[in-house]
């Protein structure tokens, strides 16, 4: 009798390894420098994992691990930009420093794109755009890596403010905005259905039905985020500035 063969995708194996992927594909892009690589190395592991998920009929489980994927990602970068251990953040990070400007003033005068919706809404609106796209074209391929650019430019502004902030944890903690979180979550969720009928196109196999529940549902926190956006990103400045400033 042939022993059991150990399942690689088996979850606490599988979310460890991501755990450890991000982190390390965070410090060693951060370290190199190269704002092209650095996603490309962040979003690697996460699409072998989502692709063999996704061909393995385990979608729940797919957008689970790359939710989880997306918290490692986001944490580690953050905590690398706020020590910045090789003085790389700034270059690693494509759009790191313009963001992190932009959302500065925002915090310092409560005014700009960040809580005012007919500046916002079209620029959400291009990126689920844009996102979706890239997920049914390329089998999820080129979206996690746009998803990969999003998360790092803001764990940039997010480690930035923190490391000159009075209360750097809380800070950090805070300007992790709770409208972002549900458009992350929104946005995996998207890619993983969208990436479905090319990645089982290309393996000459049938993709599984019922994608269109799963679409409303990250459709449904698209809309909230939105709506969460418009009423409390009016009230975050202040907190904000509390926190960074004592």
């Amino acid at each position: 009798m042939e022993p059991a063969r150990r399942d690689p995708m088996r979850p606490g194996r599988l979310l460890a390894g991501l755990a450890l992927a991000a982190v390390a594909s965070a410090a060693i892009g951060i370290r190199i420098g190269n704002p092209y690589l650095l996603p490309l190395l962040n979003a690697a592991p996460a699409y072998l994992v989502m692709a063999a998920l996704v061909l393995r009929g385990r979608r729940a489980q797919a957008v689970v691990a790359v939710t989880w994927w997306a918290a490692c990602l986001g944490i580690a970068t953050t905590i690398l930009c706020a020590a910045d251990p090789w003085g790389s953040a700034t270059a690693a990070v494509f759009h790191g420093s313009d963001y992190f400007q932009e959302m500065r003033r925002w915090i310092e005068t409560g005014t700009g794109c960040e809580s005012t919706p007919a500046c916002f809404i079209p620029a959400h609106l291009r990126h689920a755009a844009i996102f979706s796209a890239l997920a049914v074209l390329t089998a999820g391929a080129a979206a996690i890596v746009m998803g990969a650019v999003l998360m790092n430019y803001m764990a940039y502004f997010v480690g930035s403010l923190a490391a000159g902030a009075v209360t750097p944890i809380s800070t950090a903690i805070v300007a992790w905005v709770p409208w972002s979180l549900v458009r992350i979550v929104s946005f995996i969720t998207l890619g993983v259905v969208l990436a479905e009928p090319l990645a089982f196109r290309l393996a000459g196999k049938k993709a599984p039905p019922r994608r269109a529940l799963w679409i409303a549902a990250a459709l449904i926190g698209l809309l909230l985020d939105v709506l969460f956006k418009t009423w409390l990103a009016p009230k975050w400045p202040p907190m904000l500035r509390l926190l960074v400033h004592g």
